[in-house]
């Protein structure tokens, strides 16, 4: 998986979905009490925090950002040394989560060693 799970499950999601609507019939029936009323607004305020499918960090997105951040390190350690190196580096590497790779310019540069 190149994503990561949901922050809230599916699952969770469909329990709250049932418990709201369980408090709405519960209103209907009786006129509702304080106490609903505070769960409910619980219940919401906690839906809307995760209304933006926030995601649990996955094992493969923190390797990843490891190994980008050690490319940057060692990019930027060229520039003393090797500039045009690290000018063709910083344009060909993509460190952008999912889409990591080296993609040079076309034609490709003639490096002589």
């Amino acid at each position: 998986m190149l994503g990561a799970e949901p922050e809230m499950d599916r699952q969770t999601a469909a329990d709250i979905s049932r418990r709201l609507r369980e408090i709405e019939e519960i209103r209907a029936e009786t006129g509702g009490s304080h106490s609903l009323d505070e769960e409910q607004a619980r219940l919401l305020d906690y839906t809307k925090q995760f209304a933006s499918e926030k995601k649990l960090g996955s094992q493969l997105k923190r390797d990843h950002e490891n190994i980008a951040k050690q490319l940057r390190n060692f990019r930027h350690r060229l520039d003393r040394d090797m500039p045009r190196l690290a000018a063709h580096l910083k344009v060909s590497l993509k460190l952008s989560f999912p889409h990591f790779g080296y993609y040079p310019p076309d034609p490709a540069p003639d490096w002589q060693f």
